[in-house]
């Protein structure tokens, strides 16, 4: 048991294997709204659909495209309104129960008369198929609409950005890479609003991404943001991937942001809000007391006597806005690392290691750690002590690593080395762990371990 979006987080971490093999880009046609009018006008007085003998002969019906027999045929047959299962080649096909109900009401309310909009009891029959999907019965379809749930899950809200690839702000092209697997176009996201957007699942918002995501002014130009609406958090919180007693941390329903803090940051220039952001908390002068006779050791131990006005004063909501943010900034690192790496036409592995790839029969692996002063010694040690591990369990227990010569790397977000204390070049020198780090979206390797660089001379 854990949180809502731990356990989502596990679901696909832990089944990578079959889910990823799921394309991500395009399997549906969206706005997914003309398209499932488009598929009950079919049915009408019919409840079986035969490709080559339409039962209404329209414009689609005789299109020679075949993504008109799949990416169109998904918006029912992955969603529990046939009879068949959805897989490749399937061109025949019968209503479902829920189908035939939905089907009814459809034609019985006249529904047909707003095709700019899903009736209710045509979205009940997509909750319905999306709750109950497990690793068993998970398809293509409800693989993208539980991967956008666990981005919400995660992110606090659903976002789109402008489709152009070149002029999408980076963090647009991780959240794709992290939520998606490898769907580097922002447009994936868009292409995903239009299936939960005419689903009622998210709705636009006023709120700004600037504050939210801390970005630019520009970027934040370019993006929307989206919350779940009353009908997305009841959907999410009925999954059948997820434990109906998952800890209640932070409720989905109220992961809208402090709005008096918000108005605190707003208020900010850039430079107060890097100091704030990045201030070093020094701790006070303790008068030491000697213990006697009459002071009583067990009571002055007690949790409850050892007041810290720390544990009174954080803030919740920002130290998660703040773990947020340090998330971003990994998975903007880890984008930018990954784009290099590939341009150099070299196929990049990710899981469980942040990244990892073989170049001139040699393995490099990477652990990709974002920083602020006051964590910079923490996020090191962490980092070495994954590096070491990773070495040593998969030089034992994958066939890709044996018998090769095996690189680690310690990947910052950007140079931590001005803050490094000052055994710490000499400690990764002596663990043969190498330093780098994100400068201007380039991959850079510190000046003194400049001959890890395996592109050093390619």
């Amino acid at each position: 048991m854990g949180t809502l979006e731990e356990q989502l987080n596990d679901f696909f971490d832990s089944n990578q294997s079959k889910l990823n093999k799921f394309p991500i880009i395009k399997v549906i046609y969206r706005p997914i709204t003309i398209h499932i009018h488009q598929w009950l006008e079919q049915f009408e007085n019919k409840d079986y659909f035969i490709w080559s003998k339409p039962n209404k002969n329209l414009a689609w019906t005789s299109r020679k495209a075949p993504s008109i027999k799949s990416q169109k045929r998904r918006v029912l047959t992955c969603f529990g309104f046939t009879n068949e299962k959805e897989k490749n080649g399937l061109y025949n096909f019968g209503l479902s129960e829920d189908g035939k109900k939905a089907r009814d009401l459809y034609f019985s309310k006249k529904g047909y008369k707003n095709q700019n909009e899903i009736p209710d009891y045509l979205r009940k029959v997509f909750y319905k198929s999306i709750s109950e999907t497990n690793l068993n019965n998970i398809n293509i379809g409800t693989n993208i609409v539980l991967r956008a749930l666990n981005m919400i899950a995660n992110e606090g809200y659903f976002y789109t950005s402008s489709p152009s690839l070149k002029f999408a702000p980076d963090i647009i092209k991780a959240f794709c890479i992290k939520y998606f697997k490898g769907g580097e176009s922002p447009d994936l996201l868009n292409w995903v609003y239009g299936i939960i957007g005419p689903l009622k699942i998210v709705r636009e918002t006023n709120l700004n991404p600037k504050t939210l995501l801390g970005i630019s002014k520009e970027d934040s130009k370019k993006i929307k943001v989206y919350e779940l609406t009353s009908l997305g958090i009841n959907l999410i919180e009925s999954l059948s991937i997820v434990s109906k007693n998952f800890v209640e941390t932070k409720k989905i329903s109220e992961k809208k942001e402090n709005d008096k803090n918000l108005e605190i940051i707003k208020t900010l220039s850039p430079d107060e809000y890097f100091d704030r952001r990045n201030r070093v908390i020094t701790a006070k002068k303790i008068k030491i007391k000697d213990f006697t006779e009459t002071r009583n050791l067990e009571k002055f131990l007690k949790q409850s006597n050892t007041k810290s006005s720390i544990r009174y004063k954080t803030n919740p909501r920002l130290t998660a806005q703040t773990r947020k943010e340090s998330t971003q900034m990994h998975d903007v690192a880890l984008f930018h690392a990954k784009n290099f790496v590939q341009n150099k036409k070299i196929k990049v592995h990710y899981d469980p290691i942040d990244m990892y790839f073989e170049f001139e029969q040699k393995m490099h692996i990477f652990e990709v750690k974002s920083w602020i002063p006051s964590n910079l010694t923490g996020q090191f040690r962490k980092g070495i002590a994954q590096l070491l591990d990773y070495e040593y369990q998969f030089k034992f227990e994958d066939e890709t690593f044996k018998d090769k010569e095996c690189f680690k790397h310690l990947l910052f977000h950007s140079d931590p080395s001005e803050l490094f204390r000052s055994h710490y070049i000499r400690l990764m020198k002596d663990l043969k762990i190498s330093l780098c780090y994100i400068n201007n979206k380039i991959l850079t390797w510190h000046k003194d371990f400049k001959n890890n660089d395996p592109f050093l001379k390619n």
